[in-house]
C-alpha cells in the first residue's frame, strides 16, 4: 500500500514480543535497564527475582524493510526506483542471557544500575545492599561491596541513585531508610522516621531531595540541612510529610517539626 504524506497508519509494522522466563520459574520482582548504551548497541538488562540470581540480559534489535522496493529509491542492487514506504516493516528483537550474579543468600528485590552505568545495586531478603562492577567495559561483572546497615534479614524492599550516583538510598522493613555514601561504602545517615515498613524511596533529578513512603501511610521529603546543622543529625532532615488525614479523608501535607 503506497502511504499517503502524513499518514502514520498505512505502514504495516510487525512486533515480536520476547519473553524471559528463567529464575527457576519463581517471581521476578525487578528489573532495569543500564543507561547510556550507544545507539545500535545491546541494551543491557537486568532482572532479579525469588531464586536469589541477579541476571543480566543483552537486548537487541534489527529493523528490515520486507519489500525490496525500496532498495531502488536508495541506490539498492534493484534499482527499481520504487517507493520504500510502500514495504511493510519488520522488527525483531533478540534477548541473549549474559551473565547470573550469584551473592544473595534469599529474594532478590529491586536491581537499580547507577546513572552513569557502571554500578549495579541490588537489595535483598537477606538485610544487605549489594554493588556489582565491571573491571574493564564489556567485562563480566564483580561484586564490588556489600553494604551493610539495616537489621540483619531484614527485607530491602527498594533502593535509587541520586543523579550523580554518589549516593544511594534504600528502604526496608526495619522501617529505615537508609542514605550510603558509595565511594567509601558506608552508610551517612539513618532515616528512622517511619513506624512501618519503608517499601519505595525515590531521589528528584535534581539531586536536593530523597522521598521515602512506608506502610504507615505517610510520605516523607527530606531536604540537606544547612551547613552549620549537619552535626546534629546527619546531612538530611525531613522536611515535609504526606499523610492521609482522618478526618473526611483527605491529604495533608505538614512541616515536619524536626529541628532545621
Amino acid at each position: 500500500q503506497q502511504a499517503a504524506p502524513g499518514d502514520l497508519h498505512a505502514t504495516a509494522m510487525r512486533v515480536d514480543v520476547e519473553q524471559i522466563v528463567w529464575h527457576e520459574r519463581l517471581p521476578v520482582l525487578s528489573c532495569d535497564f543500564r543507561p547510556g548504551t550507544a545507539r545500535g548497541e545491546p541494551r543491557c538488562l537486568a532482572t532479579g527475582g525469588g531464586d536469589r540470581i541477579v541476571n543480566l540480559w543483552e537486548v537487541s534489535e534489527a529493523s528490515q524493510q520486507a519489500s525490496k522496493q525500496g532498495e531502488g529509491a536508495q541506490g539498492g542492487k534493484d534499482g527499481g526506483g520504487g517507493d520504500a514506504a510502500g514495504g511493510a516493516k519488520t522488527d525483531s528483537t533478540s534477548v541473549r542471557h549474559a551473565q547470573a550474579l550469584s551473592y544473595h543468600t534469599n529474594t532478590v528485590n529491586v536491581v537499580r544500575f547507577s546513572p552513569d552505568g557502571t554500578l549495579l545495586a541490588s537489595g535483598g531478603d537477606n538485610g544487605e545492599l549489594v554493588l556489582w562492577s565491571q573491571r574493564t567495559e564489556g567485562g563480566e561483572w564483580r561484586t564490588k561491596c556489600s553494604l551493610r546497615g539495616h537489621a540483619a534479614g531484614a527485607d530491602i524492599f527498594d533502593c535509587a541513585w541520586s543523579p550523580d550516583g554518589a549516593y544511594l538510598i534504600s528502604g526496608s522493613v526495619d522501617n529505615m531508610a537508609i542514605v550510603w555514601d558509595v565511594a567509601v561504602g558506608k552508610h551517612v545517615q539513618q532515616f528512622r522516621d517511619h513506624s512501618h515498613y519503608v517499601q519505595g524511596v525515590a531521589w528528584d533529578p535534581l539531586g536536593k531531595y530523597a522521598v521515602t513512603q512506608s506502610a504507615d501511610r505517610s510520605v516523607r521529603v527530606y531536604a540537606p540541612r544547612a551547613a552549620k546543622s549537619k552535626a546534629k543529625g546527619g546531612p538530611f532532615r525531613c522536611k515535609q510529610i504526606i499523610a492521609r488525614g482522618e478526618a473526611a479523608g483527605r491529604t495533608e501535607a505538614e512541616p515536619s517539626p524536626a529541628v532545621a
